[in-house]
């Protein structure tokens, strides 16, 4: 992205947390290209750092839900919620329109207001002709809670490492199973092995933190 359009992003968001606005929350929603380092025409570094003191931030944009593109705004000092998927988007939307309309019917506190847009993104994405994009998994995280996700993600990493020799069968299994395009792969792969061999084989759950 061309420097004087990151700039005017820049702009709005510091004219979006301004102390001098009547909200007493406040979420931004970044829509454009998305990865590990860089959403919307912006760095991680940069969003962090404009945006520390907001409430929610949510993200139209590729892989920023990934744990440790995460950790880099709880590190940063972060502490809100984030709305944010771990691989592919598709180019559809947040549908603000019912999102809005049940943000006025309903008042939810800042937890219920981030799942009532992932729900509605779910929603829309599950009536035609859009079903095909429904692969986009959106989540609610909660910045604060991360920490305890990555001891568990590094626990985890350990063990696998450790018994690496003796699955590799079982792992190309998994990977053949969740093959898929758009960066999903090494998510189902992920989350084949920890029901398969984590809850069922020697790699039992009292050897790992607790995942929320």
């Amino acid at each position: 992205m061309p420097e004087k359009y990151s700039k005017r992003i820049e702009e709005a968001v510091r004219a979006c947390r301004r102390k001098d606005t009547e909200a007493d929350h406040t979420l931004i929603a970044f829509w454009g290209y998305g990865g590990p380092t860089r959403a919307a025409g912006l760095s991680h570094e940069v969003i962090v750092e404009l945006c520390k003191d907001l409430d929610i931030l949510a993200y139209d944009a590729c892989m920023v839900g990934q744990i440790e593109t995460v950790q880099l705004y709880a590190l940063g000092g972060f502490e809100g919620y984030m709305v944010a998927n771990l691989g592919y988007i598709g180019w559809r939307g947040f549908p603000y329109h019912f999102i809005l309309q049940r943000l006025l019917a309903e008042c939810p506190d800042l937890e219920g207001l981030a799942i009532i847009m992932v729900e509605e993104f779910s929603n829309y994405l599950n009536q035609l002709p859009y079903m095909s994009e429904v692969q986009t998994s959106q989540a609610v995280i909660n910045v604060q809670e991360v920490g305890g996700v990555v001891e568990s993600f590094e626990a985890l990493v350990g063990l696998l490492t450790e018994g690496m020799k003796d699955y590799r069968p079982q792992i190309r299994n998994a990977r053949s199973l969740a093959s898929q395009a758009w960066g999903i792969t090494c998510i189902l792969t992920c989350k084949f092995l920890l029901k398969k061999y984590v809850t069922e084989s020697r790699w039992t759950k009292s050897r790992l933190p607790v995942m929320t």
